[in-house]
């Protein structure tokens, strides 16, 4: 791999909210160098109109259709997709959504760290997360 570009980006996004049940983050860990490919394989899978898309507004058979097809796209290859429900429960709301944000990016890192069979310790992660009230 080259010495330049080797940021590791990590996206989360949740599923419900902080301390109930059911709660869950999802996970992309994707080399930085990738975005804009995943991004738009991404959009080509989805309709002209679409401008966003939330879980929780559609069926569960068409995320999970949406989600295999883009599993199969060339960017794919060089990331990581995880779906983790929260094993917090102790705290306040935000406290719980911290350790649950915790908790997944570590899974993540391992898996990704596993399939680009990294053998050096990855020590620098971009975090990026949605506002949460």
């Amino acid at each position: 791999m080259a010495r330049l570009n080797k940021k590791i980006l990590c996206f989360v996004d949740k599923y419900g909210t902080a301390g109930d049940a059911g709660f869950a983050l999802g996970c992309v860990m994707v080399w930085s160098r990738y975005c804009g490919q995943a991004d738009k394989a991404f959009s080509d899978l989805l309709p002209a109109s679409a401008h966003e898309i939330h879980a929780s507004g559609a069926s569960s058979g068409y995320i999970q259709g949406l989600l295999a097809s883009f599993a199969q796209t060339p960017p794919a290859a060089d990331m990581i997709m995880l779906n983790k429900k929260s094993d917090a429960h102790v705290g306040t709301r935000p406290e719980i959504y911290a350790k649950a944000v915790i908790e997944t990016a570590k899974t993540g890192i391992k898996m990704f760290a596993r399939q680009n069979n990294l053998k050096q310790k990855i020590g620098n992660i971009e975090l990026i997360i949605d506002l949460n009230s």
